[in-house]
């Protein structure tokens, strides 16, 4: 025969009633105070929340980008297929824009390797291909500047055989551009390849619209360099 089951008393249930709601908390819908509140996340003259708001829409575009490709006709349109992952461009100029930014603001503070980092990360947003043609000057600037300002970092911090391959880039985007030539002339020489940097010199001196003092002083240089070199060697030939 069961037993049954003891009442509880009025004060027992009051008693278990809170136990039970201390335990067994009743969700509630959030509030508007409850919602998470975006935050100001800004440091020197860079907002760093709007970086959080780009990023968010680069990753949905390119979610969206794929999902079409999926539903695509015509699998095999491949041109079609790199314009949908590589989705809208504005929202990369814009991340790229913010971290030169930062790195400007870096370098200025002689921050050189966070001014690095910040570079790296502009430029790893540019590489894309841009069909508009009006667009991808904009964007062949903006990657000589980040180029030309990467090389000056390097310099500063005495690595000059990789700050030569940010110039030899920047070269490439803008051939006749003097900094770029100036300083890659300066990296050669100061690595100790005085051939190619007295070339680099040589053909901007050759040059009439371009007949600087600033490179003739260059290859001063690089010349008065090469020879005391070379007298070092020869007596450290005798030496032998």
């Amino acid at each position: 025969m069961s037993k049954e089951m003891p009442k509880l008393t009025s004060r027992g249930y009051e008693l278990a009633k809170k136990l039970f709601d201390i335990y067994y908390p009743k969700t509630k819908p959030p509030t508007e105070n409850d919602k998470i509140q975006p935050r100001s996340r800004i440091i020197g003259s860079t907002d760093y929340s709007k970086f959080d708001k780009i990023a968010i829409e680069i990753e949905r575009e390119e979610i969206l980008s794929k999902k079409k490709i999926l539903n695509m006709t015509n699998p095999n349109d491949i041109k079609i297929q790199r314009q949908m992952f590589e989705g809208s461009s504005k929202p990369r100029i814009e991340m790229c824009t913010i971290f030169k930014n930062e790195g400007d603001e870096n370098l200025l503070s002689k921050k050189y390797i966070e001014a690095q980092n910040s570079y790296e990360k502009a430029l790893s947003n540019l590489f894309y291909n841009f069909d508009d043609k009006e667009e991808q000057k904009k964007i062949e600037k903006l990657k000589c500047s980040i180029n030309l300002n990467l090389s000056m970092v390097l310099m500063k911090l005495k690595n000059y055989k990789d700050a030569i391959g940010y110039l030899i880039e920047a070269k490439r985007l803008q051939p006749d551009n003097l900094k770029t030539l100036y300083r890659m002339a300066y990296c050669y020489y100061c690595v100790g390849d005085y051939d190619k940097a007295r070339n680099i010199v040589n053909d901007v001196i050759k040059n009439k619209n371009n007949n600087s003092e600033e490179f003739k002083n260059l290859l001063d240089e690089i010349n008065n360099k090469e020879l005391s070199d070379n007298k070092k060697r020869g007596k450290m030939l005798k030496g032998v």
